[in-house]
């Protein structure tokens, strides 16, 4: 398989993209649009998480995002989940049975991710983009659950 650096000059396509943080490779993700999955991942240069410097809980300061360009749909779950399961990158939760419910204590750990969520808008803003329960958010950065 040959990767290609991210170019954003070229039009967005439907392929896979891995995500390495200071080196190490930690996400693989497939899409329709890969440039336009990217930005709703706030991982672009000038993103909300390139800004703080956080990607899923992760902290880094070199980033790297590589491309390989697949039309078909099915070959492209089938090759994600397939590397998915041989790298068992650490951001992957979804299909990588190693990773299931660490999503959280990933992010607990790490001391910027108040200032992830305030670079987001608001909790429920980074709820969304992390996709994790406005409780759980609430908790990592508060330190208690809300009162329901």
């Amino acid at each position: 398989m040959k990767w290609k650096p991210l170019n954003l000059n070229a039009p967005d396509f439907s392929g896979l993209y891995r995500i390495a943080l200071d080196g190490r490779l930690v996400y693989i993700g497939q899409a329709y649009r890969v440039i336009s999955r990217l930005k709703s991942h706030g991982i672009l240069p000038g993103g909300v998480c390139d800004k703080a410097g956080l990607f899923k809980g992760i902290a880094f300061e070199s980033l790297d995002i590589k491309t390989y360009e697949i039309a078909c749909k099915l070959k492209r779950i089938g090759v994600e989940r397939r590397l998915i399961r041989k790298l068992k990158p650490p951001a992957c939760i979804s299909g990588n049975p190693n990773n299931k419910g660490k999503a959280v204590s990933i992010m607990a750990k790490n001391a910027q991710f108040r200032k992830f969520v305030r670079l987001v808008g608001s909790q429920a803003d980074a709820s969304r983009l992390l996709n994790i329960s406005p409780g759980h958010i609430s908790l990592l950065y508060n330190g208690k659950r809300p009162v329901t």
